[in-house]
């Protein structure tokens, strides 16, 4: 047995996957043309289900930061989604 299943049969969580930039902007484009269901999308992308959903939550609240007309709040809620969406 190698340590990888070893892992997997004692209940040790996967090593945290990183989607690019670019991958979860396809992933937010797939979800929003509803060419594919949350689920489907986590388990081509190997990733969990809530990856997903935090990708498609990031993005909707990005766009309604940038509907806000507060200059100020507009600043801050553009960098600090901006970076999360780009790492």
């Amino acid at each position: 047995m190698s340590e990888t299943e070893a892992g997997a049969r004692a209940g040790r969580r996967r090593s945290k996957r990183l989607l690019s930039p670019t991958q979860k902007y396809e992933i937010w484009l797939q979800l929003v043309r509803q060419e594919v269901t949350i689920a489907e999308a986590a388990a081509a992308h190997q990733v969990d289900r809530s990856t997903i959903m935090r990708i498609r939550t990031v993005a909707k609240e990005g766009a309604l930061g940038f509907a806000d007309n507060t200059d100020s709040s507009r600043f801050t809620f553009r960098r600090t989604y901006a970076r999360w969406f780009l790492t």
